[in-house]
């Protein structure tokens, strides 16, 4: 801040943050938003004001557009709804929070398909955080923006003390979805949160999905649920034989949806 008479006027990060229109000085700054709906028609819509409103416009703008972004029915749709939009509330103030200011020309951006919300944010994990490590929510607490992390935890906006991946996760199990999944796709990293148990089976690449048996694809659903399982663990959630789940982990290990590690009945199936 800096007073200019009598009046305290934000400059740098507290213009980001409190400013009325922070991409006047900063265009790289705010969020953009565009749904693609089954039609191929587009809903757009810039929020481009005070950072610390913007989760919250986002989400009003989102609830208008989508009332019911889970297909369930009346009070557990509803309950599911409200746990979702807190899933997609972290995500906002993630992407925003934690971006890389100093790429100009790439601008945080929130796409809505029919089965999923994607987040991207410009910037790569802040060294040495790791995308594993953010596809497997446990990476360690670190902000390459401390001082906006710090205002919107002082909002409670954000959390402060490296629980944000960890809330990601509980929420998307609480709402009854698959886990939120990260990817590098350069200058963004890309968060997609899930709007039902099949979108993840329908994100899959179709020359993927072209090789899953039915069983397979519900199996698939299942482990978009969690980072991994076992053998038996995946049998009795199924319902299928020991052999049916061997069967079914060791093609989703051929077709790279998951690796093997250990031998024996310790042995884990993890996404990679």
């Amino acid at each position: 801040m800096k007073v200019e008479g009598k009046k305290a006027v934000p400059v740098g990060f507290g213009l980001l943050l409190f400013g009325k229109a922070p991409r006047d000085i900063m265009p790289q700054a705010g969020l953009l938003g565009t749904i693609h709906w089954p039609d191929g028609t587009e809903d757009v819509r810039d929020l481009d004001g005070p950072m610390v409103e913007v989760p919250g416009q986002a989400i009003q703008w989102l609830k208008d557009k989508l009332p019911n972004p889970i297909n369930r029915g009346g009070a557990q749709r509803k309950e599911a709804n409200e746990k979702f939009y807190e899933l997609v509330r972290e995500g906002i103030v993630n992407a925003l929070v934690h971006r890389n200011y100093d790429i100009a020309g790439a601008k945080c951006q929130l796409v809505v398909t029919p089965d999923t919300i994607i987040l991207k944010s410009p910037g790569e994990p802040v060294p040495p955080i790791t995308l594993k490590q953010l596809q497997e929510f446990n990476a360690p607490m670190l902000s390459r923006n401390p001082v906006l992390h710090y205002v919107f935890a002082k909002m409670e906006l954000a959390e402060e003390r490296g629980l944000g991946l960890k809330s990601l996760k509980t929420r998307s199990t609480d709402a009854g979805l698959p886990l939120p999944t990260y990817a590098w796709e350069n200058p963004y990293l890309v968060l997609t949160l899930y709007r039902s148990l099949e979108s993840a089976t329908k994100s899959l690449e179709a020359s993927v999905l072209d090789q899953l048996s039915a069983s397979e694809r519900n199996g698939w659903e299942f482990l978009a649920t969690r980072t991994g399982t076992t053998q038996s663990e995946y049998a009795r959630e199924l319902a299928v034989t020991s052999r049916t789940a061997q069967r079914h982990l060791a093609h989703f290990v051929e077709l790279g949806l998951l690796s093997k590690v250990g031998s024996g009945p310790a042995t884990e199936y993890l996404k990679p």
